[in-house]
């Protein structure tokens, strides 16, 4: 799909579910390090693929062949705002259940950014400054889409007990 995509003048961006973009949740430790060896998107998908034994797909295209670049990608992530949910916890580590298991996520990188969101919504710059030492952008990155995933999965939950006349 990557080249068939390409080929109408559309980029591939990445997965439509979230975890699948963040390797380190998704695939096992021997698998990412093959995945280093990849010389196309093509290979490295088809590899993460075979390693989730996945065969449906949903991902994402954007017109145009040119991505942002590094600044211009994080200024547009720096200003993006983030609020928790009412039932969103406030402190500590996570468990993220993903395709591979569940994935401990470390209480050292969670607890300040629930911290912060439990005070009210935060730009992912004022949440890099949440920790005891300013987060890299990439691992900040992912934490944030690791705690937009758990809440979505957890609202999408609640609203199917809704549905089926539980309470929430």
């Amino acid at each position: 799909m990557v080249e068939a995509f390409h080929g109408i003048g559309c980029c591939y961006i990445g997965s439509a579910a979230p975890f699948d973009n963040i390797d380190a949740v998704c695939l096992p430790a021997a698998t990412r390090r093959l995945l280093a060896r990849a010389r196309t998107i093509t290979t490295a998908e088809t590899m993460r693929d075979i390693a989730r034994n996945q065969s449906f797909r949903r991902d994402l295209y954007r017109m145009g062949d040119e991505p942002l670049s590094p600044p211009a990608h994080a200024s547009a992530l720096a200003t993006l705002v983030l609020a928790a949910l009412p039932d969103a916890p406030v402190s500590g580590g996570l468990t993220f259940q993903t395709p591979i298991g569940p994935v401990e996520g470390e209480a050292t990188l969670f607890d300040p950014l629930l911290k912060s969101l439990a005070h009210g919504p935060k730009s992912l710059a004022a949440l890099a400054q949440a920790t005891a030492a300013p987060l890299h952008p990439m691992l900040l990155n992912q934490a944030t889409q690791m705690l937009i995933w758990r809440t979505w999965r957890i609202q999408r939950c609640s609203i199917r007990r809704l549905l089926n006349g539980f309470a929430p």
